[in-house]
């Protein structure tokens, strides 16, 4: 947990390196590190506590000068309107120009929203897609924990807490695997072991957390998981398989 939350504060803090411009490729960096980050905060880093809180901030923040920018763009239209229409003297046309510059002012407005809303929808693809390689990646990494002779399937009843931060009593990685024992939670579930079901259904990749919101709120579940046989300290390696 501690080793994602640091690799999660790398990446925020090299998007936050750009927080000061107002770009496309900014904007989705800066989401994207957000995402990482808060999916791998448990707690240990108060660094990157403060970068989450500073992200949101520059979030809000890149949107303002987007809007701002097209307020201004629209001003200097408006002015430049308001010029040449004193050259021709008449009401009628001021009239008509006075139209003009509300329509720009609005056709710009308009066009900073749907910048926004661009750069949105771009981020969300790539969360998309960046959710749907882990679960590939998990659902395959569930076969292949089922399949071998050095784990044991094993079938455990576990407590649910109501209160969240508890929940099962342990913390789990991308790759549902249990990195740490919460405090104040009572499980029998280890360090190392790797969730493969939830109550006779296998996850096939999904995050336990998500399975787990979409259940009736019982107090006992059936977690079946995967452990390795041969004792000892257990480390996770990149695809978050015991080693």
């Amino acid at each position: 947990a501690l080793a994602a939350e640091r690799a999660a504060l790398e990446q925020l803090q090299a998007a936050l390196g750009g927080k000061e411009q107002s770009t496309k490729e900014a904007f989705v960096a800066l989401k994207m590190g957000l995402l990482v980050a808060r999916e791998a905060s448990v707690g240990h880093l108060h660094e990157l506590t403060t970068a989450i809180e500073e992200a949101e901030k520059a979030l809000v923040l890149m949107k303002e000068r987007v809007e701002a920018q097209g307020r201004s763009s629209a001003a200097t239209k408006g002015t430049a309107s308001k010029e040449s229409s004193e050259e021709q003297a008449a009401e009628a046309v001021n009239g008509l120009t006075n139209g003009s510059v509300e329509e720009a002012s609005e056709a710009r407005s308009s066009a900073a929203k749907d910048t926004i809303a661009e750069w949105e929808a771009e981020a969300e693809r790539q969360a998309d897609e960046r959710e749907e390689e882990r679960r590939k990646k998990a659902a395959a990494r569930e076969k292949k924990i089922s399949d071998d002779i050095d784990f044991e399937v094993l079938e455990l009843e576990v407590v649910y807490d109501a209160d969240p931060s508890i929940g099962l009593g342990c913390q789990f990685n991308d790759m549902n695997v249990v990195t740490a024992i919460s405090r104040g939670g009572t499980t029998e579930m280890r360090v190392g072991d790797a969730v493969l079901a939830l109550n006779g259904a296998a996850l096939n990749g999904r995050k336990i957390a998500a399975v787990l919101a979409e259940c009736e709120k019982a107090q006992m579940h059936k977690v079946t998981v995967g452990r390795q046989k041969s004792l000892g300290m257990l480390r996770m390696n990149a695809d978050g398989l015991p080693e």
